[in-house]
């Protein structure tokens, strides 16, 4: 009788990829919470058999398919994997961040205008400016829609002509996390008061 035998005598390897919402800034890897993490990995000789995830100081588990994190903010795990042998690849180190924040937008007004509580009265050639800021993976864009008009990105001041506007505008991060609409109510007042005098 004749045996063929096979020394393995190397691991595995292991690689990471991302499905859905992901950004690489300044070295950082930004995810959201429906992003998935999918582990694959290749052996030419014994095959491979599985795959350990260590988060933190817990137990390490077997990779089962497809991971997602909640967590917001820094997210730090270990992952190695492991052939029909034995054979363990060292210890990974996977870093990244959960964002699940959207931008903050907010308004000001340039040139005269008066702020009530229904609404900013403006006179002619008062211009909006909205500013918004993202804490996590970055600013994508911020959009506008004036009364019931087209969505239009904004990339400078914005004028109006009509009398009354109901301006509505939010921002959205790299991630496609989006903020709430906001609204505010404009009423365009370019006529002087009319003084009337009187005999008594």
């Amino acid at each position: 009788q004749v045996f063929r035998v096979y020394v393995d005598l190397t691991a595995p390897t292991s690689k990471v990829s991302w499905k859905g919402p992901s950004f690489l800034r300044d070295q950082n890897l930004y995810v959201t919470p429906q992003t998935k993490l999918v582990i694959s990995a290749e052996d030419n000789l014994s095959g491979y058999a599985k795959t350990y995830v260590q988060s933190g100081d817990q137990t390490p588990k077997i990779y089962t398919g497809d991971m997602s994190f909640n967590g917001e903010g820094p997210n730090k795990i270990k992952l190695s994997t492991a052939d029909r042998v034995g054979n363990q690849e060292a210890w990974k180190d996977l870093a990244f961040i959960v964002d699940n924040r959207p931008p903050a937008t907010e308004v000001s007004i340039q040139g005269t205008h008066y702020k009530t509580g229904a609404g900013y009265f403006v006179n002619y050639g008062t211009q909006v400016v909205l500013s918004s800021k993202d804490e996590g993976s970055g600013l994508d864009k911020v959009e506008y829609q004036v009364n019931d008009r087209p969505i239009l990105p904004y990339t400078a001041p914005i004028a109006f002509n009509d009398k009354k506007v109901l301006l509505k505008f939010r921002g959205i991060d790299t991630l496609g996390n989006t903020e709430a609409w906001k609204t505010i109510s404009i009423t365009q007042d370019s006529q002087p008061p009319l003084l009337t005098v009187r005999e008594v």
